[in-house]
């Protein structure tokens, strides 16, 4: 029984424990508590605040501060004010103040009537909010420890080491060299078949090292663990003399005939004729064999391999009995290797905890587990309420964050420091539901004895949710409402209903209505499709033109910033990211292993020894090599000759670092442009070096620059930080960093990493609208608009799973290898898997959308009640339509599935990408160069990234008369359709209304959906005089866009929805390099001009990508390519006939644009109706290329040769077939 929870109102005093649930405001609670307490007369040095990690205790200490100051401006106001005033005051006060003044509040109201001196209260804690106690529990402990040193028993000084995984890497060495060095040929032997070396070792034994406390079950006999050498000794004569036996021939006699026809597909390699051969060779010749191999001729192993049903007979053979001559002796060593390690393992802890000890003595240091154990055992003994009173004396209150991560040692020391004290007042705030941190030693049964040991009535709950919509809020009530058994698994961890929030005003909308089911899942035969699903999920839901959001009273649509993708394993983050960098979509991964074990680093190191050794021109050239500046092998021949110039560059970049910091090397190198550092670039291949650009700027065009980048920022922090506090210079920041390498190959644990990885994380993600990949374990504390989940968290119980809990709810680990406990330490699992998956599900505002593999264990959360998700089951996210239309039927050209979907897997594109915009990058530049007059005529941009293919508009923004002083027609003065926004974002948003457009649509549909569609995109202005004019004049050019007559005498209103295919991606490769050089003379000689300063190459290999707008198929049976342009041509419509579309194609160089697009539709025609075009079937099927300028289109009632906007064209045969010879197409279509 528990009773909601009343900051405002709750007694000051005694133990409390208070229940929050996700998105509840726990810190918010905890501001109202520490004002209260100040309030009431407490001393803000005397308020202990503790919670679990620095970042959440800098998160603490600044929101505490923070109402604490806003408390003192408003008592500031208030004081001297009659009662009128102080009414106003306090209505004006934000929503968590005038809680303060609320006539419910209990006896430590009475500051109300002496503002004076709450005011005076306030200012002195803010005086000394310097000196208040607010902390992780382990700089608590220490913090005592050495405060009170007499009492504790502790040397006075002793260094806390935050790290000690360099001493642990020794320590393991030290005992595998003592184990195996002096060791005989079969001891030597038997650890390589067991494969115990200083690695797997430390891998097998860093639970036992690091779970403090807990009770270890190693399946060894007192005996055994008493005398380990002995055992050890005589466990090795026992695996000898098995070792011996399997060796003979006699031995082999006994071996059954197992016919290869009889064995199931998997035991071919272990049991066939010729296995069996060859590992008989293996025994005679001594040669290294391992535990696997031998475990395969065991008795079950045997029954295993053969076919139930052909080899009935044999098993029944085998279970009888007959063969157990041959498989005896497998089977005693099946026992007996385990037990071997067992004893290596146990040895191996007992001579880490001894020779620890010793270091920690002789070099007068202690570990943060040392902070927790020493206090507590002070605390336990004889004389340890002496140092609790003196402990108690310090402080009048106690608050501790995030309880349900405690483990028995922490709640052991604040349960007899604060328990049974009338004068005091403790506070334990935490949601058991969302306890995962097993692996950091949380403990969850812990959380629940201090729960049963708090009084009913002292036993609070917050359910109110502010984090999520109410629509979502819903969806999670009936996710977790009535399920049987407990939906965690534990009677003791019950669900909440969630409670909505009065007033609350986000909402995820499509169509202006409200999505009444925002929790979807979606079950596949495998992991890969629920992935790509996910990805689906992700890239339709930023497309999808009707979705909103509104988080702030203010309806948007869903960027790829708002996604975040949570998952359980490095291994899942990887596979998500892949999916998402090969559709385009930026990305994040804040990759649960070490940073210092990326490939970021090897190349940050590269860089660091080539700035320190830069006369070294071998060093140099491994950094130009690198994803640094990505040099090929033409360039660093090209570079060669700039040598001296680039070891000047480098020798400066040391003088900065040497002068300077570290940090400010780092940030020049990446964010100076080359025409200021490194110009030798830019002469060497101004097309992947462009002055003007930045290191930064090209690593992030690589595939994955995002992660890249994010490596490397997040990597040139923690060396600065580690200059900074350790004053390092150059040379011993380059040992810092190999050494930091070094030690986290082998004792670097990969759940467990750097606190500030995830705001740096998020910090960019914001920043460059990237989704967001994130470990569960990560995202909590954390919130995000739309969450994706997938696989669900699901478990795959295996030998790191051997924690559990014995009757009495002590903490123990398995450590027999035989899984004693497996029952028990797996269902412990599920537990946790089952309260990480309440983490996923509550870090949404808006959405949550689950996919996972039908493959369901009991052992995951799907696997053990399905029945919970099948409300929520969905059909798939269709993929992006990538399929052609075929030419004799609607079904062969326009396929359910999709064409990428479908071959994506054939594809072996090269490392590098490109398309049209980076290949007419440097025309576009060059054209930028023209006279005034021609600039300001046709001038716009590429709003796409620079290997991707975007949509062209008006890089100038038309909202205000000033932003086109160089227009020839002012601003005031164009015609309305003309005044519309331009730009990138609104390009953007003028094709998301044209892909989604429905050609056939009557008069009063289409104005009212076009109304919808610009009222959505923010498009139209506010003022009634001049929206009207700009919604009908989009709405007269749309109706002259579908209904004029097109060259080829048709209209796109008669272009039925199953012969269109909008926003069709491609990507093939170019198997000739891509060189303008001799591409320009090919054009010119069919009447194409190429800027004279063109220069643009790709070499062979890369991949060509892009993105149709449109591709039809007309009545006429042709097939046409469309694309949309929003360009304003100075907003003159006279430059919108033949001739000054004509100028914009060359100016743009649009013409290479449809050359890339006509082979691409070449190759997907090809690929679909399974035959190559040649010039009698390019004559019969392809119709041409239209480039609509659709600023310029009005309706025209009758047909016209020339519409105007209208640019059409058709390349011929020949210049198709020399294009594609110049780069050596022979392609597969994406």
């Amino acid at each position: 029984m528990t009773t909601p929870f009343n900051a405002y109102a709750c007694p000051l005093d005694g133990v409390n424990l208070v229940e929050a649930g996700a998105g509840t405001g726990k810190t918010y609670n905890i501001q109202i508590l520490v004002l209260r307490l100040i309030l009431a007369g407490a001393d803000v040095r005397k308020i202990l605040v503790v919670t679990f990690t620095d970042a959440a205790t800098a998160e603490l200490r600044d929101r505490i501060h923070r109402i604490l100051t806003a408390m003192r401006d408003a008592l500031a106001q208030l004081v001297g004010k009659d009662q009128r005033e102080s009414e106003d005051i306090i209505a004006s006060l934000n929503e968590q103040l005038r809680g303060f003044f609320q006539d419910t509040n209990p006896s430590d109201n009475n500051w109300r009537q002496d503002l004076p001196g709450a005011l005076r209260k306030v200012r002195e804690a803010l005086r000394n909010f310097d000196q208040a106690p607010i902390s992780t529990i382990h700089g608590f402990c220490h913090r005592m420890l050495n405060e009170n040193a007499f009492e504790s028993g502790i040397r006075y000084g002793l260094e806390a080491r935050v790290d000690i995984s360099a001493v642990v890497n020794e320590i393991i060495h030290d005992f595998a060299r003592n184990l195996l060095y002096p060791a005989n040929t079969l001891r030597v032997r038997i650890c390589n078949i067991l494969d115990i070396n200083p690695g797997t070792l430390l891998a097998a034994i860093r639970p036992a090292i690091r779970d403090i406390g807990a009770t270890i079950d190693w399946g060894l006999t007192t005996e055994e663990q008493n005398n380990p050498q002995q055992a050890l000794s005589d466990l090795e004569k026992v695996i000898n003399d098995l070792l011996q036996t399997i060796k003979s021939d006699a031995h082999w006699q006994h071996c059954p005939e197992i016919p290869d026809n009889l064995l199931n597909k998997n035991a071919v390699a272990t049991l066939s004729d010729s296995a069996r051969a060859a590992f008989r060779e293996l025994l005679q010749r001594d040669t290294p064999i391992t535990e696997k191999q031998l475990q395969a001729y065991t008795t079950e192993a045997l029954k295993a391999g053969i076919n139930k049903t052909k080899g009935k007979a044999l098993v029944a053979q085998i279970s009888a009995g007959e063969s157990s001559a041959f498989t005896e002796p497998f089977d005693d060593l099946a026992k007996a290797l385990p037990r071997y390690r067992s004893l290596v393992h146990f040895q191996a802890v007992q001579y880490f905890h001894t020779e620890l000890a010793a270091r920690k003595s002789r070099d007068n240091f202690l570990t943060f587990d040392d902070m927790l154990t020493k206090l507590d055992d002070r605390l336990k003994s004889a004389d340890g309420e002496q140092l609790a009173e003196v402990i108690r004396a310090k402080y009048d209150c106690a608050l501790v964050d995030e309880f349900q991560d405690t483990d028995p040692i922490q709640y052991s020391i604040f349960n007899r420091i604060f328990r049974g004290s009338d004068r005091h007042a403790f506070f334990m705030i935490g949601d058991p539901k969302q306890a995962i941190y097993s692996f950091r030693g949380g403990d969850i049964f812990a959380y629940l004895e201090a729960r049963q040991d708090v009084p009913a009535e002292r036993r609070f709950t917050l359910a109110t949710n502010y984090r999520s919509a109410d629509a979502y809020i819903d969806v999670l009530n009936d996710f977790y409402a009535g399920n049987t058994p407990s939906p965690f698994d534990h009677k003791d961890i019950i669900f909440t209903p969630i409670i909505k929030p009065p007033g609350n005003s986000k909402i995820f909308a499509r169509a202006g209505q409200i999505i009444p089911n925002p929790l979807t899942a979606c079950i596949f035969d495998n992991k890969d499709l629920a992935a790509k699903d996910i990805v689906a999920k992700i890239v339709a839901t930023v497309a999808d033109p009707e979705l909103t959001i509104t988080l702030d009273g203010v309806p948007r649509r869903p960027r790829y910033s708002d996604m975040a993708v949570l998952v359980r394993t490095s291994k899942d983050g990887d596979a998500i990211e892949k999916l998402l960098v090969d559709r385009e979509v930026p990305v994040i991964w804040t990759h649960a292993g070490n940073i210092f074990l990326t490939a970021e680093a090897d190349e940050l190191l590269d860089l660091m020894t080539a700035v320190t050794q830069c006369k070294d021109s071998r060093a140099i050239t491994k950094v130009l090599a690198s994803r640094l500046f990505s040099a090929s092998a033409d360039d660093l021949l090209a570079l060669r000759d700039h040598m001296p110039d680039i070891q000047m560059y480098f020798e400066q970049l040391y003088e900065l670092w040497s002068k300077k910091s570290f940090l400010a090397m780092f940030r020049t190198f990446l964010e100076q442009p080359h025409a200021t550092g490194r110009p030798w670039l830019a002469k060497v291949n101004e097309t992947t070096y462009p002055a003007t650009d930045s290191l930064a700027q090209l690593l992030a065009k690589q595939p994955g620059g995002d992660r890249i980048l994010t490596n490397l920022i997040h990597l040139g922090e923690k060396l600065h930080q580690a200059a900074t506090q350790r004053r390092l210079g150059p040379e011993n920041l380059i040992t810092f960093l190999k050494s930091s390498r070094s030690s986290s190959e082998t004792v670097a644990d990969s759940s467990d990493q750097d606190e500030d990885d995830e705001a740096l994380a998020l910090r960019m993600a914001t920043q460059q609208d990237a989704v967001l990949i994130m470990t569960l374990h990560k995202s909590k504390g954390l919130q995000f608009p739309f969450v994706f989940l997938p696989h669900l968290p699901a478990v795959a119980p295996d030998v790191r799973d051997i924690l559990f809990h014995d009757e009495n709810g002590n903490r123990c680990l398995d450590m027999t290898l035989s899984r004693i406990h497996r029952e028990t330490c797996e269902r412990e699992a599920l537990q946790e898997t089952l309260r990480i998956l309440y983490v996923g599900l509550t870090r949404a505002i808006f959405a949550c959308h689950i996919a996972y593999s039908r493959r369901a264990s009991k052992w995951s959360p799907h696997g053990y009640q399905k029945s919970r998700f099948e409300p929520w089951l969905t059909e798939p996210c269709p993929p992006p339509a990538a399929s052609a239309p075929p030419q004799l039927t609607a079904s062969q050209l326009f396929p359910a599935q999709s064409f990428t979907e479908q071959d994506a897997d054939r594809l072996k594109p090269g490392w590098r990408t490109c398309s049209f915009t980076s290949l007419a990058h440097s025309a576009l530049r060059s054209i930028s160069r023209l006279d005034d007059d021609t600039r300001s005529s046709y001038h716009d941009d590429d709003s796409g990234p620079p290997d991707d293919e975007g949509d062209e508009d008006d890089n100038a923004e038309l909202t205000t008369a000033g932003s086109m002083a160089a227009s020839v027609i002012p601003f005031a003065d164009r015609e309305p359709i003309f005044q519309l926004p331009a730009g990138k974002r609104a390009g953007l948003f003028w094709h998301s209304i044209f892909e989604s457009l429905d050609f056939q649509s009557s008069d009063d549909k289409l104005d009212a959906d076009l109304t919808k569609q610009l009222d959505l995109y923010s498009l139209l202005p506010a003022q009634p005089e001049r929206r009207e004019p700009q919604r009908q004049a989009f709405i007269t050019m749309t109706k002259g866009i579908l209904g004029n007559t097109m060259p080829g005498g048709f209209r796109l209103a008669d272009i039925q929805p199953n012969r269109r295919l909008t926003e069709l991606r491609f990507l093939y490769r170019l198997h000739n390099s891509f060189d303008s050089a001799t591409l320009a003379d090919t054009l010119r000689q069919h009447g194409i001009a190429a800027p004279d300063a063109w220069k643009a190459y790709s070499q062979a290999g890369t991949a060509m990508t892009g993105s149709i707008d449109l591709l039809f198929q007309a009545p006429n049976q042709k097939f046409y390519l469309l694309d949309w342009k929003t360009n304003c041509l100075d907003g003159d419509p006279a430059n919108f006939d033949a001739n000054g579309m004509s100028k914009e194609m060359n100016a743009k160089f649009y013409h290479l644009q449809y050359l890339i697009y006509t082979v691409a539709f070449a190759e997907f025609y090809r690929a679909r109706i399974r035959q190559a075009i040649n010039a009698d079937l390019y004559e019969e099927v392809f119709g041409g290329v239209f480039y609509l300028f659709v600023r310029g289109i009005v309706p025209e009632p009758t047909a016209n040769a020339s519409p105007r906007g209208v640019f059409f064209t058709r390349p011929c045969f020949d210049l198709l077939e020399n294009f594609r010879k110049h780069i050596g197409m022979v392609v597969t279509p994406a």
